[in-house]
């Protein structure tokens, strides 16, 4: 503060710390009759995650998988979409991660696409975001592990998808994520 002999006090400079932090490195010998004054203190609630799901907030996993040659094919053990089910890094990853949020979503509905890859339809380009399902309007899945009430969970189509569409390249995500960006658009449209 730079003080003015008139009282026109001029703040000169701002710090934000946590009062935790004062304690911790300033030693504070503040003895009786003696004040500290802090003349503006904002204090900020520091929420968990769970305070979040409590009060309302949806968690939507979309599945997004990359269907590039630089992923090695699928008859190779070193390659991320081996056939092999229990090294296969995908179904790794879509578990660890898919078997978490799927308690948070409300309706257990996933989008699965992928992109990077030739999708039998069209073999002679690659398709940078197509839906695993087959229906890039309505790409949702039930579920993470398979069979849910005789519909087809993420993992199971992810592995028909590994059958059917080729291996390519290269990685452009740009597509993926406007149509993600679409999507979520049109859901906050609806949904009002």
């Amino acid at each position: 503060m730079d003080r003015n002999y008139k009282g026109n006090h001029k703040s000169v400079a701002r710090k934000t710390f946590m009062i935790t932090e004062v304690l911790e490195r300033v030693p504070l010998n503040i003895g009786p009759g003696q004040i500290i004054e802090i003349p503006y203190c904002d204090k900020k609630d520091q929420y968990s995650f769970l305070s979040y799901i409590f009060n309302g907030l949806q968690i939507a996993l979309t599945v997004a998988v990359d269907f590039t040659l630089s992923n090695g094919e699928p008859s190779n053990p070193k390659s991320l979409h081996y056939y092999d089910p229990s090294k296969n890094q995908y179904i790794n990853a879509i578990t660890a991660v898919g078997k978490i949020l799927e308690n948070y979503d409300s309706d257990k509905m996933f989008p699965v696409v992928g992109f990077g890859g030739k999708v039998p339809m069209v073999l002679d380009k690659t398709s940078h975001c197509f839906a695993l399902n087959g229906n890039i309007f309505d790409p949702e899945v039930p579920g993470i592990d398979g069979v849910v009430e005789g519909n087809i969970g993420v993992k199971v189509v992810y592995k028909n998808a590994l059958k059917l569409v080729k291996l390519h390249g290269p990685t452009y995500f740009s597509r993926f994520l406007s149509y993600m960006i679409d999507m979520v658009e049109y859901e906050t449209i609806t949904c009002k």
